[in-house]
């Protein structure tokens, strides 16, 4: 029997075909498979295919790989990104083009649990490209980028993201001596979209420009996250720990909210060991805005809370 050159097919009749695939023809491997093929297969597979909203990504930089799931596919896969140096230990059957660069690649495991060996001259760039590719054939956000115990390999996995003009569900920024002029970047040009942590300890007089606001903020040393900072926030919820705003500032924020500013916010903590035993912020009370919107505040110890009702 000879073989049907499927994707040779005019572009109308391969979507129509790409269709048709039964789910388990429609796995991942296939989807990934074609969409390497060529610039014209990856846009054809990006356009034909369904996307399941269970489709998860996630960037491990500790093992130095690319996770995707779908609980609807019921499909695991991991994709490691190795060195060329190693390319020995391995049968090398095949090459795909990714970004530009020829990637020899090694298929291993079974269709319900399935790995790929990518050899790539640099770790950040083999993350960057994989997660990329990935995020646009499934239409789907990077869920979370793992911590590493390199800096230098976050930073740059994080910069390389931004340049592909990716968006991610979480992402947790942590560790010593991190780059504040490469934060203030990630801060104004990466789109994390449902919770960002901050844990690393930053000089008080950092001044990053929030491109993108997160639905939820954490930042665990706020010494120099400031009022003007804050009232600039989109943010549904922030949580600001280890801050020097006292009871003057908290004031002054609270005017700010019934003015009109922070007009999604739903909840904000503050925890300052600022906050006075005398302290001017009436407790436990419901305030309201200039537009009718009701929250109630409260001050216990070091913590301000604030529920914002509708």
């Amino acid at each position: 029997m000879s073989e049907f050159p499927l994707l040779r097919l005019p572009a109308l009749a391969l979507n129509e075909v790409l269709k048709a695939y039964s789910p388990r023809e429609n796995s991942f491997v296939f989807r990934i498979m074609v969409s390497l093929c060529s610039k014209r297969t990856t846009r054809h597979i990006t356009q034909s295919l369904y996307t399941s909203e269970k489709v998860n990504l996630v960037l491990d930089l500790r093992q130095g790989s690319v996770h995707l799931s779908s609980q609807y596919d019921r499909f695991d896969i991991d994709i490691h990104i190795n060195s060329p140096h190693n390319l020995e230990s391995y049968n090398v059957e095949r090459s795909f083009t990714i970004a530009e660069h020829s990637v020899p690649t090694v298929f291993e495991g079974t269709l319900e649990r399935y790995s790929m060996i990518t050899f790539w001259n640099s770790l950040p760039e083999g993350l960057r490209f994989i997660a990329a590719h990935l995020s646009r054939v499934f239409k789907c956000q990077i869920d979370n980028v793992t911590s590493s115990v390199s800096n230098t390999l976050f930073q740059n996995t994080l910069s390389g993201l931004i340049e592909e003009n990716v968006e991610i569900k979480k992402l947790k920024i942590k560790g010593e001596n991190l780059d504040e002029e490469w934060l203030k970047e990630v801060l104004k040009k990466l789109k994390v979209t449902e919770e960002l942590t901050i844990s690393t300890i930053l000089n008080q007089n950092f001044k990053p420009e929030f491109g993108f606001w997160p639905e939820r903020l954490k930042i665990r040393h706020s010494q120099w996250f400031t009022r003007d900072i804050l009232v600039t926030s989109t943010s549904a919820s922030i949580k600001l720990e280890n801050s020097f705003m006292d009871d003057r500032v908290v004031v002054k924020i609270l005017e700010d909210w019934k003015t009109g500013s922070l007009a999604n916010l739903k909840c904000l903590i503050i925890n300052s060991s600022n906050f006075g035993a005398q302290s001017t912020i009436v407790n436990a009370v419901e305030i309201q805005s200039d537009n009718g919107v009701t929250a109630s505040i409260k001050l216990i110890e070091n913590q301000f809370q604030m529920i914002v009702y509708n």
